[in-house]
């Protein structure tokens, strides 16, 4: 044996470490990436969303970008109730998720339920979209805000 076989065998050993780490990326898969949007519906002509505070500029969707498994993304949203003598307490339920799947591996929230909204007044509302770890095989998605009120007496 000479002195050089030891050196020549740790750096095959070191070349098929290599080889092998580089595989294992090309082979592994990639998290899915989701992209998807929300539209919204308000249950009355009274109550309407916007997309900033001076309400001039209604708001019909949201864009949620591009999220990964594990990402967590919000959109603050006005909600003015137009009414000039009801007031009313704010309720939100998502309808007709595309595909059916995603609505069992992304969870969607907001911070305005039971809210009072007064006649001619409007709050800050946060919808907050979040995908689990789990989420896998949906690229795109969409799904309906309903956005409803129990008239307060």
């Amino acid at each position: 044996m000479t002195d050089k076989d030891p050196i020549a065998a740790l750096g095959a050993i070191m070349l098929l470490m290599v080889a092998l780490s580089m595989l294992g990326h090309v082979a592994s898969p990639q998290p899915t990436r989701h992209t998807g949007t929300s539209s919204i519906q308000p249950a009355s002509t009274s109550i309407e969303v916007y997309s900033v505070y001076d309400l001039l500029h209604p708001l019909t969707s949201v864009a949620w970008g591009t999220l990964m498994p594990g990402d967590s993304a919000y959109q603050e949203v006005w909600i003015s109730n137009k009414d000039a003598s009801k007031t009313y307490n704010l309720t939100m339920s998502m309808s007709e998720w595309n595909p059916p799947e995603a609505s069992s591996c992304m969870n969607f929230s907001w911070n305005c339920t039971g809210q009072i909204l007064d006649a001619q007044t409007s709050i800050c509302a946060r919808f907050n979209l979040e995908v689990l770890w789990n989420c896998t095989g949906i690229s795109h998605f969409s799904f309906m805000i309903l956005i409803g009120y129990e008239e307060v007496t």
